[in-house]
């Protein structure tokens, strides 16, 4: 562990300010005007920015045996809302080595066209602790089935690639950086080989305990094949992680 002195109390205290500032993606500056306030024809390029509130569970129900849950409600800019439930079963190969497989539902309401998505998901994960400093990677390949009414549904299938770096301390306090790379593999010729990449910074509090809470910011680029339509999204998000 680092022996980096910070007061985890003091850190969540500004973590709780920020997101009480923002909880609102449609609330007022204190000069006026809303905070993501653009014009027509920007709010259609960057309506992704979003607050992201998330809960998952982890149950361990034999030795290197786990169903892992996550619950999670998105509050886009442009007043879309999206709510997902996933859980993935993940088996211990090693103490580094991790693989699992599940699936997960998600449904976007509050839109003109209601949409649902079944997710399927594989992933493997390599995790090393070199004490002060934690990385891991992780590789999921996911077939998305997407039911739009009156549309019909649409298949695709991407993979995804995390690097995730975190430092942690004797305090319990942890912060750090992760990156995720997407790319759709059924659709090619419509995205370039990276469709999206979403850059992660990160602090939060473990309390031992089997609970931690962290907070997010990230930085998110979807790429199109057109170069004027990529876009640049902004989002907060705060993640509970409860171990059963």
């Amino acid at each position: 562990m680092s022996n980096i002195p910070l007061k985890p109390y003091t850190v969540l205290s500004v973590l709780f300010i920020f997101s009480l500032f923002i909880s609102d993606l449609s609330s007022q500056t204190l000069v006026g005007g809303s905070l993501y306030q653009r014009s027509a024809g920007d709010e259609d390029e960057l309506s992704n920015d979003r607050l992201w509130l998330s809960y998952a569970t982890k149950f361990e129900f034999k030795k290197g045996m786990s169903i892992d849950s996550d619950f999670g409600h998105q509050s886009f800019s442009n007043g879309i809302k999206r709510f997902n439930v996933r859980s993935i079963f993940h088996f211990d190969l090693s103490r580094n080595w991790t693989i699992g497989a599940g699936m997960g539902f998600f449904w976007d309401y509050d839109v003109p066209v209601v949409s649902q998505e079944l997710r399927f998901a594989q992933e493997v994960i390599h995790r090393k602790d070199y004490g002060s400093t934690i990385i891991s990677h992780r590789l999921r390949f996911e077939e998305q089935i997407t039911q739009i009414l009156e549309i019909g549904d649409e298949y695709n299938t991407r993979w995804r690639y995390e690097l995730d770096l975190t430092v942690p301390t004797r305090s319990g306090v942890f912060f750090g950086v992760r990156d995720e790379i997407f790319s759709n593999v059924s659709a090619p010729s419509a995205t370039p080989f990276i469709s999206t990449n979403r850059f992660t910074a990160f602090a939060g509090y473990d309390t031992f305990r089997f609970f931690e809470l962290e907070a997010q910011i990230i930085m998110e680029d979807s790429f199109r094949t057109n170069s004027l339509d990529n876009r640049k999204s902004w989002v907060f998000r705060i993640a509970a992680r409860h171990t059963l």
